[in-house]
């Protein structure tokens, strides 16, 4: 008696089961990546302007900060968290680009500035008086376009 050949029914079962076990698979970390960027992502307006910021909250991202980076798009900024106000000071560590640091008390006001801040400037560091809880990191000139200055309120 001759054998058939081809592939039965059950062999298109599993190969059906296996392609939707990926497409699960992939939709899940799809997913979980989209939740973890949202946690360490915050979206501020500031005057008029809609910033993109990362959220630096440990204490290997507070010390690595932009460092490393060789640009950042207009609308994109990075969003210290700080542990305590004595840990107040920026430097310019491996940064590639001019920087405007905005230093903002616990509800979010505006309570030092400092423009322009180049890259060659490190190792100096920029510090903020008073008691600071965030420090919002811009390309340079966001303070001059967007007018930033003391007692503003930056809206989380």
């Amino acid at each position: 008696m001759a054998k058939k050949s081809g592939i039965n029914i059950f062999q298109y079962k599993y190969l059906y089961l296996l392609i939707a076990a990926v497409l699960i698979g992939g939709v899940l970390i799809l997913c979980a990546k989209i939740i973890v960027e949202s946690r360490h992502t915050r979206v501020v307006m500031i005057g008029n302007q809609k910033y993109v910021l990362d959220v630096a909250d440990t204490p290997v991202a507070l010390e690595k900060g932009l460092g490393g980076r060789s640009s950042m798009p207009s609308n994109k900024g990075m969003l210290f968290i700080l542990a305590s106000s004595s840990d107040n000071c920026f430097w310019m560590k491996d940064m590639k680009f001019p920087l405007d640091m905005v230093w903002l008390d616990n509800n979010g006001k505006v309570i030092h500035t400092a423009a322009d801040v180049k890259p060659d400037s490190y190792p100096n560091q920029y510090c903020s008086e008073g008691q600071p809880k965030y420090v919002v990191e811009l390309n340079a000139g966001n303070i001059k376009c967007g007018n930033i200055r003391d007692g503003q309120a930056i809206l989380f």
